[in-house]
């Protein structure tokens, strides 16, 4: 009952299962741990609640809002890209990312730059999608050039290494296989 009311992030049920359960211990030491857990549940209740059902009582259309937990993570990364992504991570630095984020979701552009568009942005993945299968497509054809030696029972490491080389003494054996 806990694990479904923990997967539907139901946390006025979980409040009401941990309140209203009963626990026997012999240890007395669980027995505490137990009612400092009990008693950190019902002093911080209003956190564990679900913020959406807050908003929805004020008349906020709350579908696409996140469940609770899933904005912490989604921080956790936010903070991990400014970190380590060699970003600015000066309060200057994160307002300047912000203002960006804000004004792509809102009017499309780039702040300071002239006619930068997504739809320009989605123009230059393209561009740049189309580059990477030419680069694939050059990549294969150097791989079957590579393999027409031994395609034709010639194998090109045994040109190329000296006879006491313990790789090509291998080969040299197999070559009859």
């Amino acid at each position: 009952m806990v694990w479904e009311a923990f997967l539907a992030y139901d946390g006025e049920k979980i409040i009401q299962i941990v309140e209203h359960l009963t626990v026997e211990y012999t240890d007395r030491r669980a027995k505490q741990k137990w009612e400092r857990f009990v008693t950190y549940i019902q002093n911080n209740a209003k956190y564990h609640r679900d913020y959406r059902n807050l908003l929805k009582a004020l008349g906020k259309e709350t579908s696409t809002y996140q469940p609770m937990g899933g904005s912490e993570a989604t921080m956790r990364l936010f903070a991990r890209r400014i970190k380590s992504g060699g970003y600015s991570s000066r309060i200057p630095g994160v307002e300047s990312m912000i203002q960006v984020l804000i004004s792509l979701k809102t009017t499309g552009r780039i702040p300071g730059e002239r006619g930068t568009r997504i739809d320009d942005i989605k123009q230059i993945e393209q561009n740049r999608k189309a580059h990477a299968k030419e680069r694939i497509t050059r990549s294969v054809q150097k791989i079957k050039e590579m393999g027409k030696g031994v395609v034709q029972g010639v194998l090109p490491y045994l040109a190329n290494t000296s006879r006491t080389h313990p790789m090509h003494q291998a080969l040299r054996g197999l070559k009859g296989i």
